[in-house]
């Protein structure tokens, strides 16, 4: 189930960021506010989801200290990056 969470949301949100950029007419506002989610969602997608799988599937944290740390970042910075696109297009 993971797996193909994490294989359709790369593939839908990479489609979003090729048709906004491919296509002149869709460089609005609201289109770089859609991308600026794109991109955070294929942040958390490859930083965050898969990790969430491992932790699942093994007993306790098996990737260590320095990978805990750049985890709890990983997931703080596509956060701020959500939040901080809410807040521009309001």
């Amino acid at each position: 189930m993971y797996g193909i969470v994490i294989l359709l949301s790369l593939i839908g949100n990479v489609a979003v960021l090729l048709v906004v950029a491919r296509n002149k007419r869709m460089h609005t506002p609201t289109n770089y506010f859609i991308v600026n989610l794109a991109v955070s969602d294929i942040m958390v997608t490859s930083s965050c989801t898969w990790v969430d799988l491992v932790n699942s599937l093994t007993d306790g944290w098996v990737l260590g200290a320095f990978f805990c740390k750049l985890n709890s970042f990983a997931q703080g910075t596509c956060l701020s990056c959500t939040t901080r696109g809410d807040q521009e297009l309001s």
